[in-house]
């Protein structure tokens, strides 16, 4: 039976990296000498699930040039970094289709305060992309798609 189906070309779902390492690498872009990701990125450099891009490049139109929503970077919970350290991350669950993870770091190498955070992951293409950060205010894609929608609610409908 092993032969039938290796034999008839049926392909294996392709093997995801570990989502902590993943994660490791989002966040070493915080570290002294390099540049934050960006979370408007598409193609390979694409870390956000389609869907949640979808919210943060609509809070992004909505906020019609000014600061929307998201007036900070939600990878390390802050404006400002200097030097952040990932104290740990801890995979929660991992089915290798969703995983969510706990990130526990600190935004200034000297300091001693620690942030921690929930992510969210989704598996596509064989690759890992972040569909939810959850804080200590909720789910970040839950509160875009209602920042969102409030917007376009209160927004004055165009004349025609």
């Amino acid at each position: 039976m092993l032969l039938v189906l290796v034999s008839s070309g049926v392909a294996a779902a392709p093997l995801l990296e570990d989502p902590a390492l993943f994660l490791q690498k989002i966040y070493r872009s915080y570290a002294s000498g390099f540049d934050a990701v960006r979370l408007d990125d598409k193609g390979d450099k694409q870390i956000l699930s389609d869907e949640f891009l979808r919210v943060v490049e609509q809070d992004s139109e909505l906020a019609n040039g000014e600061i929307g929503y998201l007036g900070y970077d939600p990878i390390c919970h802050c404006q400002d970094y200097q030097n952040l350290v990932v104290e740990d991350i801890t995979v929660i669950s991992n089915d290798n289709q969703t995983s969510r993870l706990q990130v526990i770091f600190r935004p200034f190498a000297e300091s001693t305060k620690k942030v921690s955070q929930t992510f969210l992951l989704k598996a596509k293409n064989g690759a890992w992309l972040i569909d939810d950060i959850v804080t200590e205010n909720g789910s970040l894609h839950q509160n875009m798609l209602k920042s969102n929608h409030e917007i376009r609610r209160n927004s004055p409908v165009p004349e025609r």
